[in-house]
């Protein structure tokens, strides 16, 4: 299927229901082929060995792609996938996951999904599943929405009623009902000293009376690696401020914010999971906002330690004059040495807005900023990290003289040794012409790369562009988009679309933002339990986008398929680097999935089947023509 707006754009209401976000249609009768890893050694292997049960569990058992939607009131018959293993494809250093599919004619208490250690089919070595292998309970979002119109003449915004599934909980156990499905997400995680091959072990599901069965699961492992730290800068906002949010009343810190850096950290371990880290306030202390009515600039935690003061009878360490602060050099180099040390390629030394825009704080907004500049300076030149250390601009501006002004005032004080982002998302082709002099990266949204001729600009203007960034976000409503009502298929396609277009960065703007604002993001909004397979929210106007991490009512912290579906496309695009470097020429490298900034390939099957074909070819070209994938590094000995 082949999403194109010129024709989605006459639709009504009703057909862009059922034929552009009618996912339900989409995902139970497509037919998807699945790969066959067929290696004789691996047939040879008892695959049932150690897993004896006398009475066997009466349910039924499919796998599916992790790009499937699948829907729990869907008829396990009619979705595509295998009745007879699952299989798993990927390079060393990496992620990979398909679904495991649970139904029963009758309600079965206490159903448990686990899997064994996979087995290299030549060596016999183990990989211990307890380092390889994630499973994750797949639970669903309630969704209760009205339509919506983007600003520009694009699709309306609309998502039929119902449950959709999204959060990744734990492992548990379950109940299965009649006629409802229940899916698992099974993920393999490789390192980059995980021996290439194929290997087999056995998905076990079984009930509190020991009644069970077995599922077997194929992993091949390819012989390249993806490497720790991406030449492509993948960058999201998660700021310090947000635990009081999320967890309200519930989130109690001590007053050296151990807590809240517990929780800042937990988040931030999933983001490096899934390659798109916090960049933006992990190691930033800055809160300079000009939006939406916000008019100040204050310092504090993590970079600057300031004294406690009674604001409206709330106790607050944050501070606009920076004078009464000190800047904590040690704490602000552990926070950036350790997002680098994780894969972290650039660290965002603050976010300054438009510090013209207000006359009345003017003064006072620019001494904060220029002060809170200065101690930082210090650090990035001590250092060395003038190449890894980015601020951003006025997120926006409408006053492009004040955006020139902000910039000119920055360079002022950090020179050369910062890279100055300017964020547009004009709907005209005027920006790029009008910011060009005042930034050294541009962040341009998706929707509007071909509106505001991007590809021009960056041809005609190397020098005033020397990186193009973009991002996606609620407006305009286009495809690709993160909204829970999309199919998955648009998070995964990022990462190719990205390497097509020769972006070097990409910037998504929250990780979990307001979702506690009953009126436009969310009505009942609760942290997970932990085993809340039905989460009874009401997802409202963002349909969830800005959303990729679901806060547990335990402090705990839950991926979401839209989150891992990213990180897939993000590896997708590893591959490509890695095909280009052995041979720039390879016909794959035109990235047949894409057929334009919103046109792209939707067929699950197709989207892995080119992704196998990149593996092959880059398997060839390392270690020639005759060579076979299913060959493991002792063969090559």
């Amino acid at each position: 299927m082949v999403l194109k707006n010129r024709f989605i754009a006459g639709l009504t209401i009703l057909s862009l229901a059922t034929v552009l976000f009618g996912i339900r249609i989409y995902t139970d009768v497509d037919v998807v082929k699945t790969s066959s890893l067929r290696n004789i050694n691996c047939d040879e292997i008892d695959s049932s060995a150690g897993v004896q049960f006398h009475n066997s569990l009466p349910i039924q058992l499919k796998s599916a792609s992790s790009l499937n939607k699948v829907f729990f009131e869907s008829n396990i018959d009619v979705i595509s996938g295998s009745t007879n293993q699952v299989e798993i494809e990927l390079a060393k250093n990496e992620y990979e996951a398909a679904q495991l599919l649970l139904s029963a004619d009758t309600s079965i208490p206490d159903v448990f999904v686990e899997v064994s250690d996979l087995t290299n089919c030549e060596t016999r070595v183990k990989l211990p599943a307890s380092e390889h292998i994630e499973i994750n309970a797949i639970a669903y979002i309630n969704v209760n929405m009205e339509a919506q119109k983007s600003d520009l003449e694009e699709p309306i915004l609309v998502a039929e009623h119902g449950w959709y599934p999204d959060p990744l909980l734990r492992n548990q156990k379950v109940t299965l009902k009649p006629k409802e499905l229940q899916p698992f997400l099974i993920t393999i995680h490789s390192t980059q000293e995980t021996k290439a091959g194929d290997y087999t072990g056995n998905i076990i599901i079984k009930d509190r009376s020991n009644r069970g069965v077995t599922f077997p699961i194929r992993v091949r492992i390819w012989d390249f690696k993806l490497p720790k730290v991406s030449r492509f800068k993948t960058a999201s906002f998660l700021h310090w401020g947000m635990a009081k949010k999320i967890w309200g009343e519930a989130f109690v810190d001590n007053p050296d914010h151990s807590a809240l850096k517990t929780l800042m950290l937990k988040m931030t371990t999933l983001a490096f999971k899934n390659r798109l880290p916090p960049s933006f306030f992990f190691a930033n202390g800055l809160n300079s906002r000009d939006w939406r009515g916000y008019n100040h600039a204050d310092v504090g935690y993590p970079t600057h330690d300031c004294p406690y003061v009674e604001i409206n009878g709330l106790l607050t360490d944050r501070s606009s004059d920076v004078s009464k602060c000190t800047f904590n050099e040690k704490r602000t180099l552990e926070l950036i040495n350790y997002f680098l040390d994780h894969g972290g390629n650039h660290f965002f030394v603050g976010l300054t807005a438009n510090v013209y825009k207000f006359e009345d704080t003017q003064v006072q907004r620019k001494g904060t900023v220029e002060d809170y500049l200065k101690d930082y300076l210090k650090l990035i030149t001590e250092n060395g990290l003038q190449e890894y250390a980015y601020l951003y601009g006025p997120d926006e501006p409408n006053d492009l003289e004040h955006a020139a002004n902000t910039y000119e005032y920055v360079k002022e004080i950090l020179g050369d040794n910062i890279n100055y982002v300017q964020n547009t998302n004009k709907n005209n082709n005027h920006a790029l012409k009008e910011v060009r002099k005042f930034s050294d990266v541009i962040d341009i949204n998706l929707g509007f790369f071909e509106i505001n001729e991007a590809e021009y600009f960056r041809k005609q203007y190397p020098e005033d562009f020397r990186e193009f960034w973009w991002n996606i976000n609620i407006w305009p409503a286009t495809h690709p988009n993160l909204f829970i009502q999309y199919p998955l298929a648009d998070a995964r396609i990022l990462g190719p679309i990205s390497y097509k277009y020769r972006m070097q960065g990409f910037e998504y703007w929250q990780l979990v933002g307001d979702i506690s604002n009953k009126k436009r993001a969310m009505a009942n909004y609760h942290p997970l339990a932990p085993d809340e397979l039905r989460v009874d929210w009401f997802v409202q106007e963002k349909a969830l986008d800005g959303t990729l991490i679901y806060p547990g009512s335990d402090f705990s912290v839950y991926s979401s398929m839209r989150f891992e579906s990213i990180r897939d496309g993000f590896e997708d695009m590893e591959y490509l680097f890695l095909l280009e470097d052995l041979n720039p020429d390879h016909e794959l490298l035109s990235v047949r999935t894409i057929f334009g900034l919103t046109e792209f390939e939707y067929d699950v099957e197709k989207i892995l089947q080119y992704r196998r074909e990149v593996a092959a070819a880059i398997l060839k070209e390392k270690y020639g023509p005759d060579y076979s994938p299913s060959h493991d590094e002792l063969s090559k000995q």
